[in-house]
């Protein structure tokens, strides 16, 4: 017997279906834990660092000055800020407006707002060129670390093209960061030559495939046993109402190699 058209042979009764017509007749809190879920989809968040090219002084002999910077972005906003009302009341609850920057010395002719949406839950960052991981000794480089430690970074990818050394990329790990998973590619982007947004993917690779990043993985996995065991040993108090919880978990950390599609 043949099957009715839109089955496939282990479809067990339900069609595949592009629309939901009826999604605006649904109760109120069901359309809320939609557009909940659509917020926990995690999206790539390419960022990097541009340069100014002036500086700014701290002292009256100009002898100590940072390179003024800004971040840049070509990540498009997340689709469900943009639907209608309902879903972007949802949407802010979980994405929040970042990497903005705000140099110490109080001149707001070069501070840049808050302009890249991301949920610090869910999304990976990636970055595409050395910008950030050549500058772990600069101020975007600190800002960066601080940045991703305060709000808890989980997912992070790294493109290891062009001269980036194992050491820059150790040194981008900062201490009290603990990533769950840490995704490697080897890309040609290393600027941003276009203005329109990127639509990146990152597809799996065998580890087998490891090559040349064996060392810098290793020294990755060395550095995040040292800091489970320093957390086991220092144990962190949660306070839980009357209760105290000790919280000694860590989830473990995934490295793997990926190809950037864009």
């Amino acid at each position: 017997m043949p099957l009715p058209k839109g089955r496939c042979p282990n479809d067990t009764g339900n069609v595949k279906c592009t629309k939901f017509p009826i999604f605006g007749r649904l109760p109120p809190e069901l359309r809320r834990m939609v557009w909940k879920a659509a917020c926990f989809h995690q999206r790539n968040v390419d960022i990097t660092a541009s340069y100014l090219r002036h500086q700014l002084y701290y002292n009256w002999d100009e002898s100590y000055y940072f390179d003024v910077y800004y971040y840049l972005s070509l990540s498009s906003p997340p689709a469900v800020l943009q639907v209608n009302k309902e879903s972007r009341s949802e949407g802010l609850k979980w994405y929040s407006l970042d990497f903005g920057t705000q140099p110490t010395i109080s001149d707001p002719k070069y501070s840049s707002p808050a302009h890249v949406y991301i949920n610090w839950k869910v999304d990976r960052i990636c970055l595409l060129n050395r910008g950030l991981l050549r500058s772990v000794h600069d101020y975007a480089g600190i800002d960066f670390q601080e940045r991703c430690t305060r709000n808890k970074l989980r997912f992070l990818a790294c493109n290891l093209s062009d001269d980036v050394s194992h050491q820059c990329l150790q040194e981008l790990m900062p201490r009290g960061l603990l990533l769950e998973e840490l995704a490697l590619f080897n890309s040609a982007v290393s600027q941003y030559a276009s203005p329109r947004p990127l639509s990146l993917r990152l597809e799996d690779r065998r580890m087998n495939q490891i090559g040349a990043f064996k060392d810098f993985i290793d020294a990755v996995m060395a550095d995040r046993e040292r800091r489970e065991s320093e957390m086991l040993q220092a144990p962190e108090i949660v306070s839980m109402g009357s209760d105290q919880v000790c919280s000694t978990a860590v989830d473990p950390l995934v490295v793997k190699l990926v190809r950037l599609l864009y």
